[in-house]
């Protein structure tokens, strides 16, 4: 066992004193003493005048926190919005879609019971009708899913069809992207 750790501890000074340094070149250092040191300049000539600095002046006017809680929670709803339109336009999952259209109703309740003031109306009448328009589509998605096998495509006109239900879905995603330019537009 001391022969082990003899030849390890042998190993290791050997890695130690091997000599691996800097191997580089290192630059010519001047040799005379002849160089004069820089004289120092003086500090009041490089220290402007007062007028000359510019000093940003904070604003200490009122913050409109009610209007910044709005604008984010609007932000948050056209996020929302934008989600339910990605939804629509790439894989058109239907629990996606419902889900996504359900959380847009808490959202859209939220801001219209916390945000009763004159100046957010337009907004949220806006924000209240692509809510409604959403929950619309949702409950139609989802009467299609529960009713389609079990009517018949005569009886109905064609209203169960996935044919139908696409072209619903696809013009629904264009009044989507109108309503959420139309709401950024209003901020």
């Amino acid at each position: 066992m001391k022969k082990i750790f003899t030849y390890i501890f042998l190993i290791a000074v050997t890695f130690l004193i091997n000599g691996s340094g800097y191997k580089g070149t290192l630059p010519d250092l001047p040799t005379t003493k002849s160089e004069q040191p820089k004289p120092v300049n003086n500090p009041a000539v490089d220290i402007l005048p007062l007028d000359k600095l510019t000093i940003p002046v904070r604003n200490n006017g009122p913050i409109d926190k009610i209007g910044i809680k709005y604008t984010q929670d609007i932000t948050e709803a056209i996020r929302q919005l934008e989600r339910i339109k990605e939804i629509l336009d790439t894989n058109k999952s239907y629990k996606n879609f419902v889900a996504a259209a359900n959380v847009l109703d808490l959202t859209t309740s939220n801001i219209q019971q916390e945000f009763t003031q004159e100046r957010f109306k337009t907004t949220n009448e806006k924000l209240s009708n692509i809510n409604h328009d959403t929950q619309q589509i949702k409950n139609y998605w989802i009467t299609i899913n529960k009713n389609a096998p079990y009517v018949s495509y005569y009886t109905t006109k064609g209203a169960y069809s996935g044919a139908v239900l696409n072209e619903q879905l696809n013009n629904f995603s264009k009044v989507l992207e109108y309503a959420i330019r139309d709401i950024k537009s209003s901020l």
